[in-house]
């Protein structure tokens, strides 16, 4: 199961006022885990090559170190000279997912930590991960995590206090 997969259906059992603590928490272990070259590798992975491996880590980096730009299969496969073909294939034969459902969990993650964690608005938030709309950040962001950047916010500023309330009485 994907890290996110399992992010989303703890969250989706977790009572409201909890869903903000959970969130802040999840959010720092993806930047652990982004920041840790992501932790052990799956156990099929052993049917790549040491070449394929070391490739599809430094485009894993490097995809985590570029959110915030346009990414395409064509400028990866150009960038790290292989096949957009092979490139598709391999990246996902090792993460367990396409590379373009890849950088958005990744950018919705970093969007829902910054959402937590900054005052930054909705609009600078959808342009710091990497959305040229607003609008389709919202429409992502709302597909994610079912409900809009705005709510998501108030849901965990609402339960971070909630919670801190009731370990200080």
């Amino acid at each position: 199961m994907l890290w996110s997969e399992s992010l989303f259906l703890t969250l989706d059992r977790l009572p409201l006022n909890r869903r903000g603590n959970y969130c802040v928490l999840k959010a720092l272990e993806l930047l652990y885990l982004a920041h840790a070259g992501g932790g052990p590798q799956p156990e099929w992975s052993r049917h790549l090559d040491s070449q394929q491996i070391e490739l599809m880590e430094r485009v894993h980096d490097y995809i985590l170190e570029h959110l915030e730009q346009r990414l395409t299969i064509q400028q990866l496969s150009q960038r790290f000279g292989i096949s957009g073909t092979n490139l598709k294939a391999s990246f996902r034969k090792f993460y367990g997912t396409s590379i373009h459902q890849y950088i958005l969990d990744h950018r919705l993650a970093w969007a829902a930590q910054l959402l937590c964690t900054t005052e930054l608005s909705v609009l600078q938030i959808s342009a710091a991960v990497g959305y040229g709309s607003v609008s389709q950040f919202g429409v992502a962001f709302k597909s994610k995590y079912h409900m809009s950047p705005s709510h998501f916010r108030a849901e965990a500023k609402m339960s971070f206090f909630d919670g801190f309330l009731s370990n200080t009485v």
